[in-house]
């Protein structure tokens, strides 16, 4: 026993005592992810050739004083987020590569990573930032390695002068329920100072204040001319985006820049959104935003109880790109790679659009909850006559209480309704809660 290199426990959901460790010295991997352990096993200080330490989604509460900064060879460290850490002790983890925890407040977050960057590192990390971190729920990654590079901020008085400093190669952020933010995203990422093209997931949920996304006037366009920096940059890496809960928020951009177009180069990758409880917003996209949205493969727009329109056409206010062109007297939006279009409890949605809809790599369509909406403008080109069926379509997902409302739908080619209807799919309203759970804290995960 003297000689184990690796003690891997995890899952074993019961166990709630490990005997010391203390002789056990050449330990290079300690895994008690899982446990029921509520202490720090005895000896664990003098396993000074540990590497790999996992003691998330433990029932552990505290890790004595001098406990980890014996561990100076740590490269993986993964502790529960409600457990305190003294910055000092981190600090002395100079080969720390992965960290998963919690901080209690952004000036703790701000010294860990402007001592890490000093040293290169860590290079993965999952890192929740509350004064109340004990109430916090996440869908725990795991045994298997960190592969993100995270940061969830929850419950935060934000702005004022202070720059908050998260790690330059940011990924994912996560801002839950923070006071502060400003009324657009754009001004949040200022306080954060992001403005590396790496961030690919962000979730804004229950911030009180957000209105838009972009918010851009002349003033602000001087602004960010003098300081020539891009407000926008890390929208043009991000790949999912979700805005839950945002009582204010109406739109995506307020740009009032009437010379100068929105840069091609914002959402150019973005992959998926999903807007959830956004009860102020009364339309999601307008043709000036799909000119971005080339890339999007899922469209999530659920509980929204103002919303009555998917896409505006502004009164014919936009000059549409090529993709957007006029067909059989009606405007048609182009998505080339949309797979997935979730409609949910929308209960003042009556049109999706009042033109077309082109998407030939659509797979799956779930319309629950919508029964104001009358039309499914969905266009494909004609064989002989009939509609060519789409090629990637797998389902149309509905309650099976809504059937009436289904046969009442028209199509813009009442031919298509035949082709369509047996792909039809019957679902339970609880399973549909579920799955959404799951998607939400699966966020980021390709």
């Amino acid at each position: 026993m003297r000689n184990l290199t690796a003690l891997l426990l995890f899952d074993c959901c019961r166990l709630s005592f490990v005997p010391p460790l203390g002789k056990l010295t050449a330990l290079k991997e300690l895994d008690l992810y899982h446990t029921a352990i509520k202490n720090v096993p005895e000896g664990m200080e003098r396993l000074v050739n540990l590497k790999c330490l996992n003691m998330y989604s433990t029932g552990l509460r505290m890790i004595p004083d001098g406990t980890l900064n014996k561990l100076s060879l740590l490269q993986s460290l993964r502790i529960p987020k409600y457990v305190v850490v003294g910055i000092e002790e981190l600090k002395v983890l100079k080969q720390l590569e992965e960290f998963q925890g919690g901080l209690e407040n952004v000036g703790t977050l701000c010294h860990f990573f402007r001592h890490r960057q000093s040293h290169e590192g860590p290079i993965f990390y999952t890192i929740e930032v509350s004064p109340n971190l004990s109430l916090l729920w996440f869908l725990s990654p795991g045994p298997c390695q960190i592969s993100t590079k995270k940061v969830t901020l929850s419950g935060i008085e934000l702005g004022g002068n202070s720059v908050i400093v998260l790690p330059e190669d940011i990924q994912q952020l996560t801002i839950i329920k923070c006071h502060g933010l400003g009324t657009c995203l754009t001004t949040a990422f200022s306080l954060f100072n992001i403005q590396r093209r790496g961030l690919t997931d962000c979730v804004i949920d229950n911030c009180s204040e957000i209105e838009c996304i972009i918010k851009m006037s002349s003033s602000d366009d001087q602004l960010v001319r003098e300081r020539n920096f891009s407000p926008w940059a890390p929208l043009e890496s991000l790949k999912r985006l979700s805005l839950l809960s945002l009582p204010k928020f109406v739109r995506f951009f307020d740009w009032k820049l009437e010379a100068t177009p929105l840069p091609c180069s914002i959402f150019c990758h973005l992959k998926s959104i999903t807007i959830s409880s956004c009860h102020r917003m009364t339309t999601s996209f307008t043709p000036c935003l799909l000119q971005h949205l080339q890339n999007l493969e899922l469209v999530e727009v659920m509980r929204c109880d103002q919303l009555e329109e998917i896409i505006t056409d502004e009164g014919g206010k936009v000059d549409l790109n090529p993709s957007i062109s006029d067909q059989h007297s009606r405007i048609s939006f182009n998505f080339p790679r949309l797979k997935k279009l979730t409609l949910q409890h929308l209960p003042k949605l009556r049109s999706i659009c009042e033109g077309n809809i082109i998407c030939k790599s659509i797979e799956k369509i779930r319309i629950i909850g919508c029964q104001n909406l009358t039309r499914i403008p969905l266009f494909v080109s004609a064989i002989n006559g009939l509609p060519n069926p789409l090629p990637a379509f797998r389902a149309i997902e509905i309650l099976k209480e809504e059937l009436q409302w289904w046969t009442l739908l028209e199509w813009e080619d009442p031919d298509l309704g035949n082709v369509i209807q047996p792909f039809v799919q019957f679902v339970a309203e609880s399973s549909i809660s579920y799955n959404q759970a799951q998607e939400q804290l699966l966020l980021g995960n390709d």
